[in-house]
């Protein structure tokens, strides 16, 4: 029996999206996860979630690995989401429901930043203990949108400012490069999937749309040959 290629992340990865900008198309495309897994001969699980943020994705991955075992993990991948993102679940008749807010009204830049961080680190050490092959990346850019709808105490001037913070925080010695594509994630020495390969207004085909922005079915292709290069 083959064994599985387990990945999480958010509406970049999920299997099953459903486009909020074009509500009546069909995107029942094979998605990079799918199609990573036919290269790596590989059975896919993916627990991707649509709007899903950091939590969740580490969550995910963590509560399949204790529920399940190692045994038939062949490889890992988490692709992170938006920092500003939280993710709550209720759980109702032994049954638990992810839910995921775009925007953590509680908090600050600081917290935003040290969150994801500490996420990104929590994975590593997890995969490293159960002794998984994984990798990990940012799947869209981390500061999209630059909190700017966010209450005044939780605003930051630009762009910049988180990228100083995220840069100054010790938190990103927990995380190794060779293990995270596009290390460190961010610009300028860094990058996320999204930006480097589909966000591209020269390759249209590689976006649902100009409206909608999540990969076409040939920017699904592109994840998964690009990751498969880098693992």
């Amino acid at each position: 029996m083959k064994k599985i290629l387990l990945v999480s992340g958010c509406s970049f990865t999920t299997s099953n999206y459903i486009s909020m900008q074009h509500p009546n198309m069909n995107c029942d495309w094979p998605k990079w996860p799918e199609l990573l897994a036919k290269m790596m001969d590989l059975e896919i699980v993916n627990l991707a979630h649509s709007g899903s943020g950091q939590e969740y994705i580490f969550t995910s991955i963590y509560d399949y690995i204790y529920k399940n075992g190692t045994d038939n993990i062949g490889y890992v991948i988490a692709a992170w989401s938006q920092a500003k993102r939280r993710d709550y679940s209720i759980t109702k008749y032994n049954h638990t429901m992810w839910n995921a807010e775009h925007f953590d009204l509680k908090g600050d830049l600081f917290y935003s930043i040290k969150k994801t961080l500490m996420y990104q680190g929590m994975f590593e050490t997890l995969m490293k203990q159960k002794g998984l092959r994984f990798k990990h990346f940012k799947m869209i850019e981390a500061f999209k949108d630059n909190f700017e709808t966010l209450p005044s105490h939780t605003k930051h001037a630009a762009y910049t400012d988180c990228v100083k913070l995220w840069y100054k925080s010790p938190l990103r010695k927990a995380i190794s490069e060779q293990h995270f594509i596009g290390w460190p994630g961010i610009e300028p020495t860094g990058y996320d999937l999204q930006s480097k390969l589909t966000n591209n207004k020269t390759i249209k085909s590689l976006q649902i749309s100009l409206e909608d922005s999540h990969p076409s079915a040939k920017g699904h292709e592109t994840y998964a040959k690009y990751i498969y290069k880098n693992l």
